[in-house]
This record gives C-alpha cells, structure tokens and sequence, in this order.
C-alpha cells in the first residue's frame, strides 16, 4: 500500500472510531440495496459524473452517521451528568437527614472538631461519653487512635464524607 494512502487512512482514522465507520459502511450498503436502480440510474445521468451516486451515498451515509454518533455522545454524557447529579442528590439528603437526627450535644461535638482546630477529640477509654458513641455508631465519627498499654486514651475525628458535606453546606450559607 503506498504511503500517501497509509497517511489519508491514518488521518482519519484519527477522527473515525471503527465502531463508527462500519456504522457508515452498513448504512451504505443498505442504501445500495434498498434504493431501485431507476432511481440510481437516474441520478447517474442527471450528474453525469463517473461513481457519482456510489460517492452521494457515501457522503449521504457519512453525514447521516455522523449525526447519529453525535446524538448518542451526548445523549450519553446527559445520561451519566444526570445519574451522577441524582446520585449526589441522594447522598446529601441522607446525609441532611442524619445531620437533622442529632441531638444538641452531638452537634457541639461536631462543631469542635470542625472549628477548634484540632482534627480529633480524645477521651478516656472507660469514660467515652454517650454522645460520642451514637455518633460513632451513626458513622458520623471515627476512631483514629486505639488506646496503647501505658496510654488509654481514645482519639476521634469526622468521618472524612461527613465533614465534607458539612463545609459544603457551610460555604453555601
């Protein structure tokens, strides 16, 4: 194969993706093949131009693919946009809803870690309080250090998506 013809493949292959050029190549042939050959013979002699209706087709079924591809491109972007979206919506009304479940004294566990400067909260491990514990237990908070022999003491921070959807929900207040 000569090297001009590699290179003019190449080219476009570049911006055809080989799903779609069969696309291209079966649409061609079903035209070849539906359409009546009065009609092909007519448009022959109208043209008067050799190959013209096998290159009409080819430019009729590039075009019409073309267009086909573009659609399902971005019918499949808004498809993934908006699951994407709807799940984000799901995880921050779940999210709202156990942030409303808290009690007074949860929230003022979380606005220490959040605002205190300190990433965790440490306690004794026999004298965690209530309070901590339901939070470990709704996932609000975690345990980052476990007590030691000579140490018994207990550290806790937010829960990493938790403190996310805090700030987020902060900066937009």
């Amino acid at each position: 194969m000569p090297d001009w013809l590699v290179t003019i493949i190449s080219i476009f292959r570049k911006d055809i993706f080989s799903l779609k050029s069969m696309l291209i190549v079966l649409v061609s042939l079903c035209i070849f093949f539906i359409v009546p050959t009065e009609i092909q013979i007519k448009f022959s002699e109208k043209v008067k131009i050799p190959f013209s209706y096998e290159i009409a087709v080819f430019a009729t079924s590039f075009i019409f693919c073309s267009f086909i591809y573009s659609v399902v491109v971005n019918f499949k972007k808004f498809h993934t946009n908006f699951s994407i979206k709807k799940q984000l919506d799901k995880e921050r009304n779940e999210l709202v809803l156990l942030f409303n479940s808290l009690n007074k004294s949860e929230k003022e566990v979380i606005a220490y870690l959040l605002h205190s400067g300190y990433p965790y909260i440490s306690f004794e491990a026999e004298k965690i309080p209530k309070h901590v514990i339901r939070l470990i237990n709704k996932g609000v908070i975690i345990q980052s250090s476990f007590p030691l022999i000579f140490n018994t003491e207990c550290r806790f921070t937010l829960d990493s998506s938790f403190e996310k959807f805090i700030r987020n929900e902060i900066k937009k207040i």
